[in-house]
């Protein structure tokens, strides 16, 4: 992870509480989805596109122009075998992406060399 692009205002964990985990992998295989200790086996995964602000504000009550993603975006819902925290991800560019997770959306940045490990970090807006 590579920081915070964005917060619901009601969230599970607080702002440091995200900060900490700066540098974790955010991992995605066929065969699961890992971040935080957290994991979701079995993923499936359903890709769709949706004007960028309209879709956030009408989901998420959340104004999108921080997290700077194109217009539009390309939305991956993920669906595991157990219900998991694990649940969305936003395409910003062939490198990097936001996912959400416990209320938040973080960054993560693929690291070179590895194809299927981007590192998530928080950003501030």
């Amino acid at each position: 992870m590579d920081g915070t692009a964005g917060a619901q205002e009601t969230t599970s964990l607080s702002s440091d509480d995200v900060d900490k985990l700066v540098g974790t992998d955010f991992v995605v295989t066929a065969e699961s989805v890992q971040f935080a200790g957290e994991k979701c086996d079995k993923p499936t995964f359903k890709q769709s596109r949706h004007n960028t602000t309209n879709f956030f504000w009408r989901e998420f009550k959340f104004d999108p122009r921080s997290m700077r993603l194109p217009d539009p975006v390309t939305e991956i819902a993920i669906d595991c075998l157990a219900p998991s925290p694990i649940s969305f991800v936003y395409v910003r560019d062939k490198r990097n992406i936001v996912f959400f997770w416990r209320g938040f959306f973080l960054d993560a940045k693929r690291e070179n060399g590895k194809e299927d490990k981007p590192r998530a970090t928080p950003s501030r807006p």
